[in-house]
This record gives C-alpha cells, structure tokens and sequence, in this order.
C-alpha cells in the first residue's frame, strides 16, 4: 500500500483520538440574576481546572466576591471538598482541584456571592476514570 494511502487511513484515526482525549466538558445554567456557565477541563480523576464565567441579564460580566464549587455526589451521600475560584478577568473565575473521586453522577453546585446574597448553579456531570 502506498505511504499515501496508508496516511489517508490514519488521519481519521488520530482525529478520533483527539476527540476521545479531550474528554472537557462546558454547560450552562441560568439562576435567577445570571447566567453562569462553567467549563471543566475533564471529568476524569486527579487534579482539574474549571473556569466559571458570570454575566447578569444583560451580557455584563459579574463582580462576584466569591465563586465557590461545591462537588457533591448525592446519591451516594459523597462530597469533594470545595474550592474557591480565583478571579482572571471581569466575571470569569478559576479553579483548580480534585472535585471527583469516583465515577457516576456528580453537582458541582457553584455558588456566586454578590452584594450579600448568593445564587447556586448546580451542574450535572458524569465523572470518569
């Protein structure tokens, strides 16, 4: 078989690779003032890198004094320790940490702090090994 041929054939290989690899996840939930979308870097064990970003109704990036995400596996009655998300730039925030310790269901709940009150955006993630 040509080299050429052989290259053709393992291209989509290496594209399904990539894709299996980067196993990150983005969701979105909209509480009551925000919209608050978080972007975790994988769903698999060890050390992760979540970044929150904050918008009120109008688009407007959000000025929280505190991002805190909070893992919790209800049904098992299991809980991550939360970690507090650092501000990078206006309404974004990042954190880093090991929120998940077993495979299955998990809410990350991310609580945003403003003016005194705070809203919850609790997201369902399927953690992997």
């Amino acid at each position: 078989m040509p080299a050429f041929r052989r290259l053709l054939l393992f291209i989509p290989l290496l594209v399904f690779l990539a894709a299996c690899a980067s196993s990150g996840v983005t969701e979105t939930v909209q509480t009551e003032h925000y919209t608050v979308q978080l972007n975790l870097d994988g769903v698999g064990f060890g050390e992760r890198q979540a970044t929150v970003d904050v918008c009120d109704s109008a688009g407007k990036p959000v000025a929280a004094q505190q991002v805190v995400l909070a893992p919790v596996m209800r049904r098992m009655g299991m809980a991550a320790p939360e970690t507090t998300a650092r501000e990078i730039a206006p309404g974004r925030y990042q954190a880093t940490g090991e929120f998940f310790s077993m495979t299955g269901d998990w809410d990350v709940d991310v609580r945003v702090s403003v003016g005194g009150a705070e809203e919850v955006a609790s997201f369902k993630i399927r953690a992997t090994q």
